[in-house]
């Protein structure tokens, strides 16, 4: 649900603190309001139409004019102010009402307050709650998320050998030389350059590192470890090219992708998650994960910017009934299974960066915890570290091994 601008929700408020000063300025001219006036604005604020206005709006403009009465003003407008913003409030709800009877992303019969009227508490409309309230209040589904309570974390950390060897790997030498090759992936130190240092990453090394996550989950699903949920892990250009990639004519091309699980061999409606790389706006890195377990179905954004991703939740929803068109030659009846959050803002539990360029590391840092069912362990302060161990794991091929 696109969130109301609290500027303009506002406006009522700053012109009723304009009135109120009117009232202040005038106040010793004691000029009565006349009565017949009081009469022709209620005459024509009733009469401009709306045959669907409630009887409480109605008894709320009385109540106004009431008030008003008994006010001394010096100025007949300063009234007629008054019930302009009272007709205003009126107006915004109603459309609101209508916005939200609009929205497929869910029923309008289903939000569980009733919208409050003029003149109720809480007629603010940035305080309206839905059914999906329990997004942010329960998060039960990070339980099932992150239900690993094992102290295993297979990394192999203590298997890297001397960071500062690694480094200079990456400092010294040609740029261009192959140092490892794995997942179609020839990494240089060119590429692990952005690793050394305050720098945003690369496709190559965001991919080479997803590459090494899918490469020890399949490890682990073929293990058969407790609680680590099967997932498949996309790549960065999948997500840019089912939103259109550079053509600035469309943001939604399933055609881009429609082999792409194909040649993967993989059913995506039979993985317990999936993983995807998110290029937002082409400036910031984030991660979409979507639970596909029939007793969990969500989509989710972690962004450790914490923004707002409306393409994100539109296009994956849509994609999931394109895909299961495709593979499986009918219509995804259960689309509205997959819960999200409507605002479409993303995790408020995900670790944050606290610069402008580690947003990269915090995805990757993301997969490689959900990925086993693991909770987040690691926070900004951790950064710096996390960079020279994810050059030396690269350059061993593997971040378990």
């Amino acid at each position: 649900m696109e969130q109301p601008s609290p500027t303009k929700t506002a406006e009522a408020a700053e012109n009723t603190a304009e009135t109120a000063e009117l009232h202040a300025s005038h106040s010793s001219s004691e000029t009565a309001v006349d009565e017949s006036n009081l009469k022709s604005v209620r005459s024509s604020i009733s009469s401009r139409g709306d045959t669907d206005l409630h009887t409480k709006d109605h008894q709320h403009d009385d109540d106004i004019l009431d008030h008003m009465s008994k006010l001394s003003v010096g100025a007949y407008d300063a009234v007629k102010t008054a019930l302009m913003i009272a007709d205003e409030c009126r107006r915004k709800c109603e459309r609101l009402e209508e916005k939200l009877r609009s929205l497929d992303s869910y029923k309008f019969d289903n939000i569980a307050e009733p919208l409050p009227k003029p003149g109720e508490p809480a007629y603010d409309i940035w305080d309206l709650k839905t059914r999906t309230a329990e997004h942010c209040e329960g998060l039960d589904y990070f339980a099932v998320l992150f239900q690993n309570d094992a102290p295993k974390r297979w990394l192999n950390y203590d298997k890297l050998g001397n960071a500062s060897d690694a480094i200079k790997l990456v400092r010294q030498g040609d740029s261009s030389r192959v140092l490892v090759e794995r997942f179609g992936i020839k990494m240089t130190p060119n590429h692990l350059s952005c690793l050394d240092g305050p720098n945003w990453l690369n496709d190559e090394v965001i991919n080479f590192f997803i590459g090494m996550v899918q490469e020890r989950n399949d490890f682990l699903i073929e293990q058969s470890v407790e609680k680590v949920p099967k997932c498949f892990c996309f790549n960065t250009f999948f997500f840019n090219m089912l939103s259109g990639g550079d053509d600035p004519k469309t943001n939604y091309n399933y055609r881009a992708v429609s082999r792409w699980t194909t040649r993967r061999k993989v059913d995506v409606f039979a993985v317990d998650i999936l993983l995807i790389p998110v290029h937002a706006y082409k400036a910031h890195w984030c991660l979409g994960v979507v639970d596909m377990r029939p007793a969990s179905r969500r989509i989710l954004l972690f962004d450790s910017l914490r923004g707002s991703h409306r393409m994100f939740f539109k296009n994956i929803r849509r994609w999931l009934q394109d895909e299961h068109m495709d593979k499986k030659g009918e219509p995804l009846s259960d689309i509205n299974e997959w819960k999200y959050n409507p605002t479409c803002e993303t995790e408020r539990l995900a670790p944050r960066q606290q610069n402008g360029h580690d947003c990269g590391m915090f995805l990757c840092l993301y997969a490689e915890c959900i990925s086993i069912g693991k909770r987040f362990d690691f926070s900004q302060r951790d950064i710096s570290m996390r960079r020279v161990k994810m050059v030396q794991q690269i350059l061993r091929g593997s971040i378990f091994k």
